[in-house]
C-alpha cells in the first residue's frame, strides 16, 4: 500500500474515487456476465479478437460481434470512467437477468484461472495445460482440510495468508481472468502448503532387511 499510495492518490484526484487501481473493471464483469450459450467468461476485447488464438476457426469472431456489437458500440461511445461505469451497468444487467448463467461463468472461471481453460467457443485442449496445475490444486485442497482441522495450531501468519489467499481467489473468481491473476500468488500458496503439510504429515520409511 506503501509503494502504491502514489498512484492511488493520482487515480482519486482524476476520478474522486478510492482505490480506483483502473477502468477495466467493468469491461472484465462485462464479459463475465454473458449470457449467451458456448460462453463461458472469458474476457475479450472490443475488435474480439483477443483471444484467436485458442479458436478452432478464426472466423468464430463473428459470433462474439453477433452476440455483443451492439453493447460494444453503446460502450465506445464513453471514455475513461463513464465507459467503464457503462460497462459496469450493463453486467449487472445481465448478471440480474441471468444469475444462474453467471454462477455457471464463474464456475467456469475458477478452472480458467487454475487450469487455462475453457475459452469462449473455443475448441478446447485442456490435457495441453492442467497437468502441471493439476498438482498444486490437489495440494491446495489437501492443506485447506488439514487446516480446517489444525487451525488452532497455524500460526497467526499462516492463518491470516490463509484467509487472505481464500478472499483473494474468490473475489478474483467473480471478474474475468486468466492464469496470470493465478500465478500471482502460487508463492503464498507455497508457503501455506508447505507449512501445513511440516506441521501435520509425517512420514514413515520402513526398510526389509536382505534375507
Amino acid at each position: 500500500m506503501l509503494v502504491t499510495s502514489p498512484y492511488l492518490i493520482y487515480t482519486f484526484q482524476l476520478t474522486g474515487r478510492i482505490f480506483y487501481w483502473g477502468n477495466s473493471g467493468g469491461m472484465s464483469l462485462y464479459w463475465m456476465s454473458s449470457p449467451y450459450e458456448n460462453e463461458y467468461g472469458a474476457w475479450d476485447n472490443e475488435k474480439f479478437t483477443a483471444n484467436q488464438i485458442d479458436f478452432a476457426d478464426p472466423g468464430i469472431n463473428q459470433l462474439l460481434k453477433l452476440n455483443h456489437q451492439n453493447d460494444i458500440d453503446e460502450f465506445t461511445k464513453f471514455k475513461g470512467v463513464q465507459k467503464d461505469d457503462a460497462y459496469r451497468s450493463k453486467a449487472i444487467q445481465n448478471i440480474k437477468a441471468y444469475p444462474f448463467k453467471y454462477v455457471r461463468n464463474i464456475y467456469a472461471n475458477i478452472s480458467r484461472m487454475l487450469f487455462g481453460f475453457p475459452g469462449n467457443y473455443a475448441y478446447q485442449r485442456p490435457l495441453m495445460k492442467i497437468w502441471y496445475s493439476s498438482v498444486l490444486f490437489t495440494l491446495m485442497l489437501f492443506s485447506f482440510i488439514l487446516s480446517l482441522i489444525h487451525w488452532k495450531k497455524l500460526h497467526f501468519i499462516i492463518r491470516f495468508l490463509a484467509v487472505f489467499a481464500l478472499i483473494y481467489l474468490g473475489g478474483t473468481s467473480l471478474l474475468g481472468v486468466g492464469t496470470r491473476q493465478f500465478i500471482i500468488i502460487i508463492p503464498a500458496l507455497l508457503f501455506w502448503i508447505a507449512y501445513v503439510m511440516d506441521l501435520t504429515v509425517v512420514f514413515n520409511f520402513r526398510f526389509r532387511k536382505d534375507e
